[in-house]
C-alpha cells in the first residue's frame, strides 16, 4: 500500500494521529499556564511543509524545559517514547528529566538500554557522571570512559571542557591535569579554548600551566579584556624602596572624607518588630548573606525568625518534582501564617521560574496576612535586572548591596524610590586576634567561577609571595561553615577582593564588610561602588593591575603597622556608619513608608 508523504513522516507515523496525541496530552497533562505556549508550538509545527513526530515532541520538550516544567518534561518524554520507542534521544531526555526531579535510580534504569552509547556521547556521559556522584558510585569506570573519549577526540571543544569539569563533580579534580596536558601542548589563539583550559589547569592544581594559557590574552593589551582576565604585562616587578615609598605617600596624603548626612540615626533602640528571613539552606557553601542578615537583625534587637529551604529559592536547581516544590511552598505559607511576622525578607539569588517562590505567590500571601515584604537581591547587576523588576510587582522594598545597580536608573529611575541600597552589618562570631599576631599575610577565599579570579590566582600562586588561597575542592573541606570562614579571615592581615562580576560591572561584595568587621585590611579592586562607602588608601588599599596586587602583598608583609592602622580605620567606620541598627532602621522605615 502506498504512503501519503503529507500524512506520514519518514518513520511511518501518521502525523494527524501524532498531532491529536500531542493536543490531548497538552489538555490533560501539561500545566495550564503552559497551554498557550505549547499549542502555539503545535500550530507552528502543523504549518511546516516537512514535519516529523520527533521534531514536534523535541520542540514541546524544549519549551517545557526552558520554562522549568520538569514534571511535564518527564510525562512528555514517556508519551514520545510510546510513539517512537527506537528514538534514543527521548530515552536520554527522560533520564535527564527523572534525574532533575530526584528520581536518580529511575534515571539510571532509563539509560541502561542505551548504555553502549555513553562512551561516544559526551552529553550522556555527563549525565551518567552526575548520576554516579549522586549515588556515590565508584567513579573509576566513568573516568576510564572520559579518558578514552578525550584520547579519541584530539581537537579541543566545549565538550572537552565540560567532561573535564565533570571530574570535579566526581571529586577527582586531581585527574584533570594529566588528561588536560596533551591539549595544553597544542598552541591555540581561540579565546574560549584558552580560558577554559586555563581555568581547568588551575582547578587541577597547575597554576603555572594556567598562567601560560592566559599569557596570549594579556599580551593583547586590550582594554575590553581588563575585567575578563585582568590587566597584566606578563611580569611582576621586583619590590623596591621606590614602590614602597609611593604607597606610603598615597596613604599619608589621602584625606579623610566626611560622612554625608542621613536620617538613619545612631544606636538608639529600634521599635519592636517580628522579622522572618527566608533563604536557601545551603548550596556548595554556607549561605553567607542570610547569615549576616540574621545576625545583624538579632544585633539590632529585633525578634528574628528564619525559614531556610532550597526548594523555595533554588527551585531550578534542587532535585525535586514540581509537585514536591509546590508542597514545600504550601508548608512555607502555613508557617508564615503561624508566625504572623510584621516583615518578611526574602534573600533571592536565582532566576524567577515556575519552581519556587514567585512574586504572585508572595503578593497574595502579603495581601492575606498583612506583612511588609523586602526582597534582597544578592548580585543586583545587569543580568539580574529582569528578576529585580519582577520582584517589584510584590515587594515593598528591594534591598540591594550594589549602590550603582541598574535597577536605580532603569526606566528613567521609576523604580529608584522602591530600592534601598544597604550593606552587610557583619557581626564577628569570635573576637579576631591582634593584628600583629596573625599568621596569614594576604588571603583569598572564593569561587573561581569568574575568569578574572582564575587569571589573578595563576599569577599570585606562581610568584614568590606571602599569599594563601583557598578555592575549589579545598574551600568546602577547609572552610565548611561560616565560623571556619570568618575565623580564617580573622587570621589574615589582609584579604584580596575582586569586584568585577561581569565584563563591564563591579559589585561591592560581602568580603568588603567582613574584612572591615574583622579588622582585616582589604585589598580591593578599584571600583566606583566601594568608594561610596569607604575611602581608598584610608580604609583599604586599591589595585588596578595584577602587578599592583603583588606589590601590595609585599607592602603588607613589610609594613604590618601601617596595614593595621588602615584596617582599624575601616573597622571604626563600619561600626559607626554601617551598624546593624542603622541598617535595620533604614530598612524598616523604607518598607513601611
Amino acid at each position: 500500500m502506498g504512503m501519503d508523504r503529507d500524512s506520514k513522516d519518514s518513520d511511518g507515523l501518521d502525523l494527524a494521529v501524532v498531532a491529536a496525541v500531542a493536543g490531548g496530552w497538552i489538555e490533560a497533562e501539561a500545566p495550564p499556564e503552559t497551554h498557550d505556549m505549547l499549542f502555539t508550538a503545535l500550530d507552528e509545527w502543523s504549518a511546516e511543509p516537512r514535519r516529523s513526530a520527533a521534531r514536534l515532541w523535541l520542540t514541546l520538550l524544549d519549551r517545557l524545559g526552558r520554562d522549568f516544567r520538569f514534571d511535564a518534561v518527564v510525562s512528555a518524554c514517556r508519551v514520545a517514547l510510546s510513539l517512537m520507542p527506537s528514538q534514543h534521544c527521548f530515552r536520554f531526555l527522560l533520564a535527564r528529566g527523572l534525574f532533575r526531579v530526584g528520581e536518580v535510580d529511575a534515571a539510571l534504569v532509563e539509560l541502561e538500554p542505551v548504555a553502549a552509547l555513553t562512551a561516544h556521547n559526551p552529553e550522556q556521559m555527563l549525565l551518567r557522571i552526575e548520576i554516579a556522584a549522586a549515588r556515590g558510585e565508584d567513579p573509576e569506570p566513568l573516568l576510564a570512559l572520559v579518558e578514552a573519549w578525550l584520547a579519541a577526540n584530539p581537537n579541543w571543544s566545549g565538550q572537552h571542557a565540560a567532561l573535564l569539569r565533570g571530574l570535579i563533580t566526581l571529586g577527582r579534580s586531581e585527574r584533570i591535569g594529566p588528561l588536560l596536558a596533551p591539549f595544553l601542548a597544542e598552541p591555540t589563539e581561540d579565546m574560549e579554548a584558552l580560558v577554559d583550559q586555563a581555568r581547568l589547569a588551575l582547578i587541577g592544581g597547575d597554576p603555572l600551566a594556567a598562567r601560560t594559557r592566559f599569557e596570549p590574552l594579556w599580551s593583547r593589551a586590550d582594554p575590553a579584556l581588563d575585567l575578563v582576565v585582568g590587566r597584566f604585562d606578563g611580569r611582576v616587578r621586583p619590590y623596591s624602596a621606590e614602590i614602597e615609598a609611593a604607597i606610603l605617600e598615597r596613604i599619608a596624603t589621602t584625606p579623610d572624607v566626611a560622612d554625608p548626612p542621613d536620617d538613619l540615626g545612631g544606636d538608639e533602640p529600634l521599635p519592636p518588630c517580628r522579622v522572618l528571613l527566608v533563604g536557601f539552606e545551603s548550596s556548595i557553601f554556607p549561605n553567607d548573606v542570610v547569615h549576616h542578615l540574621r545576625e545583624s537583625c538579632i544585633a539590632a534587637g529585633l525578634e528574628t525568625h528564619q525559614i531556610l529551604d532550597d526548594a523555595l529559592i533554588l527551585g531550578c536547581d534542587v532535585r525535586l518534582t514540581d509537585a514536591a516544590i509546590e508542597a514545600r511552598i504550601a508548608t512555607f505559607e502555613a508557617e508564615v501564617e503561624r508566625l504572623r511576622p510584621e516583615l518578611v525578607l526574602i534573600e533571592w539569588c536565582s532566576p524567577l521560574t515556575s519552581r519556587g517562590l514567585r512574586p504572585d505567590i508572595m503578593a497574595r500571601l502579603k495581601q492575606r496576612l498583612g506583612f511588609r515584604l523586602i526582597v534582597s537581591i544578592r548580585d543586583a547587576h545587569a543580568p539580574a535586572l529582569a528578576c529585580m523588576t519582577g520582584w517589584l510587582e510584590a515587594a515593598d522594598t528591594l534591598l540591594v548591596f550594589h549602590p550603582l545597580s541598574p535597577i536605580l536608573t532603569t526606566g528613567d529611575g521609576r523604580f529608584a524610590d522602591r530600592v534601598f541600597s544597604g550593606w552587610h552589618a557583619v557581626q564577628p562570631m569570635a573576637p579576631p586576634p591582634p593584628f600583629e599576631g596573625r599568621p596569614i599575610n594576604l588571603s583569598f577565599v572564593g569561587s573561581v567561577f569568574f575568569t578574572m579570579r582564575n587569571a589573578i590566582l595563576s599569577v599570585l600562586l606562581t610568584e614568590d609571595l606571602p599569599f594563601t588561597a583557598i578555592f575549589g575542592d579545598q574551600r568546602a573541606i577547609q572552610l565548611p561553615d561560616m565560623a571556619a570562614y570568618l575565623g580564617f579571615l580573622g587570621q589574615s592581615r589582609a584579604t584580596l577582593n575582586i569586584s568585577a562580576h561581569t565584563n563591564s560591572e563591579h559589585l561591592i561584595t560581602g568580603r568588603v564588610w567582613e574584612a572591615a568587621a574583622l579588622g582585616t585590611l582589604l585589598l580591593e579592586q578599584d571600583n566606583p561602588c566601594t568608594r561610596l562607602f569607604f575611602t581608598p588608601w584610608r580604609h583599604y588599599l586599591p589595585w588596578t593591575t595584577l602587578d599592583d596586587i603583588a606589590q601590595l602583598c609585599r607592602f603588607v608583609h613589610r609594613n604590618p603597622g601601617v596595614a593595621a592602622e588602615i584596617a582599624g580605620r575601616a573597622r571604626l567606620r563600619a561600626e559607626r556608619r554601617y551598624s546593624a541598627k542603622r541598617l535595620w532602621r533604614g530598612l524598616l522605615a523604607h518598607a513601611r513608608r
